[in-house]
């Protein structure tokens, strides 16, 4: 799908408000509100299907025709989970997704609106990030006025006992993620735009990725680091079509980051306090847990052909299950995963 268009979004009026809802509750649900977060999920849904009538147009794509598959199977799932109103929660998620793609199929500015939006909020969590690693106390104090309280106390449990920083998320994991969202639009956009156009943004882009790296470092979430690192490695070599010239290139990038993370691992607390999570030493378990819950699930599983249904996964634990594929063939079985798969 063409995103590079400049023309006016049709439509303004509603589509405006219906990306703002969307924002608010991916990126503020966890602040104070007299309601619930959802209400702005709900709001944005309503600004969708008024925005698909008034334009009179729906456009349904393969990708789309797809996605509806993925969002039967999890509305079938509520009818024999154990869990229906997580199961509910992600089946109406889904449903917005699916309305929002159809939104996007129809208008292609409106994706490019949203993208700037994403790319704005996501900025300013990973600034939010880097703010408490700078004044820890008093970002806690100011964040314990605006916060939910057991957001702040997740927050506050997240940087006493873990040392890790989520900012205004008040989540390590959603503040690993949108900071690693600014690292892949950075790399995206210099590997897409030809060097001469992006040359006098190159040290800004260079900026912003090393910080958006820190950030993620600063969450202390693993996983993601490794993932993302991979990510760009393999993105790298498939648009540089895999020459010499680019496996020298990434081998050499690879190894100026490692050699930078071994300098400030002695002289940054949060880079060797990230990097001592790797410590595989005797007795030490890498997984944090995780395999205790994938043994646990896989125990619980007794209906590997379409799976213990939607939302089910979160009565194994509160969090899912650490790892989405097992959670896609434990919730929807072999069928439903095979589908999400597609």
């Amino acid at each position: 799908m063409d995103i590079n268009s400049n023309n006016k979004l049709k439509y303004g009026f509603i589509a405006y408000p219906t990306i703002v809802f969307l924002l608010i509750y991916v990126f503020c649900y966890q602040f104070a509100y007299p309601f619930t977060s959802t209400v702005f999920l709900y709001l944005s849904f309503l600004c969708m299907l008024i925005y698909l009538f008034v334009t009179r147009l729906i456009v349904i794509t393969t990708q789309i025709k797809m996605f509806i598959g993925i969002l039967a199977v999890s509305w079938i799932g509520i009818v024999y989970t154990n869990n229906s109103s997580e199961g509910m929660r992600e089946a109406i998620i889904l449903s917005v997704i699916v309305i929002l793609m159809l939104v996007v199929a129809q208008d292609k500015n409106y994706l490019v609106k949203v993208k700037k939006a994403v790319y704005f909020c996501s900025f300013i969590v990973m600034i939010g990030v880097l703010i408490q690693s700078i004044i820890p106390d008093q970002f806690l104090d100011f964040m314990q006025k605006i916060l939910r309280s057991d957001c702040y106390e997740q927050m506050r449990w997240s940087y006493r006992v873990d040392n890790a920083y989520a900012g205004f998320s008040a989540y390590t994991p959603d503040a690993a993620y949108f900071s690693a969202l600014i690292f892949g639009f950075v790399m995206l956009d210099l590997l897409k735009t030809k060097s001469n156009a992006r040359k006098k943004y190159l040290l800004l882009d260079i900026i912003l990725s090393i910080l958006a790296l820190y950030s993620v470092i600063l969450t202390s979430k693993r996983g993601l680091a490794v993932a993302l690192i991979l990510a760009f490695v393999l993105t790298y070599l498939i648009m540089k079509r895999m020459s010499v010239k680019a496996i020298l290139s990434i081998v050499i990038i690879v190894c100026i980051g490692m050699l930078a993370l071994y300098f400030f691992s002695d002289n940054n607390t949060a880079v060797s306090l990230f990097l001592q999570r790797f410590d595989a030493a005797e007795g030490t378990d890498l997984t944090t847990g995780r395999t205790t819950i994938w043994a646990n699930a896989i125990s619980a599983c007794t209906n590997w052909i379409w799976g213990m249904g939607t939302g089910a996964a979160y009565t194994i634990f509160s969090a899912g299950l650490h790892n989405i594929y097992l959670q896609l063939i434990f919730e929807h079985g072999v069928l439903g995963f095979l589908i999400y798969i597609a």
